[in-house]
């Protein structure tokens, strides 16, 4: 949101998500704290994360909040907002080479990219330089793909995205703690080189995680599932046990 008007009792903002339509947030839901002034906490002309409270369609009028946002919630809503703007800009450009209607292709396939990657965003990124694994999940016209492809490879950088595993590492003998030590050691040893870097982490016991940043989303799950063979084999080997958790996921 970006205030417009500052008043006694509150502020109205306008919605960049939303065509910017305008929005109005109360003196009482700028902070769980006292507040004495709207000025102490909003500024003409400055984008703020704000949630929407209500929205009453007969009378055009939407009311927002500030003090139900936590800090991490207002960087992913940030970044998300970044991104979907991005994303916008390409789908934009995609309608008019095309000449067809901007809705139009939203519907036909944009929307599955949401559905199926999380957002359109982490698809665009993956289609950069594995553009098959992208387009061969969504039904989208040739004529519109050879855009597409041509122009997020212009918009989007290609930098590396993070994939996951979670799993479970449990050894109750004596010396369990340095069975699975053991076992995270040697497949990162075997695995990591100079073109390869995996980190393992501890989430809390018994549950672990393995990433890596690539820019190939089959070579890097390959790794990470490379990985995981030499962990239960050595932790099987000296009595733990092993259970993998999660499918290999992108994180951002």
């Amino acid at each position: 949101m970006v205030t417009t008007d500052i008043k006694d009792i509150g502020a109205y903002t306008i919605l960049l998500e939303y065509d910017n339509i305008e929005g109005f947030i109360m003196l009482s839901q700028l902070s769980s704290k006292r507040v004495k002034s709207v000025k102490n906490f909003l500024k003409i002309g400055r984008q703020e994360m704000m949630e929407v409270l209500r929205v009453d369609e007969g009378k055009m009028c939407i009311d927002l909040s500030k003090k139900g946002i936590k800090s991490d919630t207002h960087e992913e809503s940030w970044k998300r907002y970044k991104h979907a703007k991005q994303v916008h800009t390409i789908m934009r450009h995609v309608a008019l080479t095309l000449q067809c209607p901007l809705e139009k292709i939203y519907d036909l396939w944009c929307w599955d990219l949401y559905d199926i990657f999380g957002h359109a965003y982490d698809a665009f990124r993956i289609a950069v330089s594995e553009p098959e694994t992208v387009f061969s999940r969504i039904n989208i016209p040739q004529e519109h793909q050879d855009i597409l492809l041509e122009t997020i490879k212009r918009k989007i950088a290609s930098n590396p995205i993070k994939i996951r595993i979670d799993f479970a590492l449990t050894c109750y003998s004596y010396d369990g703690i340095d069975v699975i030590r053991l076992a995270l050691l040697t497949a990162k040893h075997k695995i990591n080189d100079a073109d390869w870097n995996l980190e393992f982490r501890l989430i809390a016991p018994p549950n672990y995680r393995v990433e890596v940043q690539t820019h190939n989303k089959a070579e890097g799950e390959a790794k990470l599932l490379d990985a995981l063979k030499v962990i239960k084999q050595v932790i099987k080997k000296n009595g733990g046990h092993f259970k993998q958790k999660s499918e290999a996921v992108i994180v951002n």
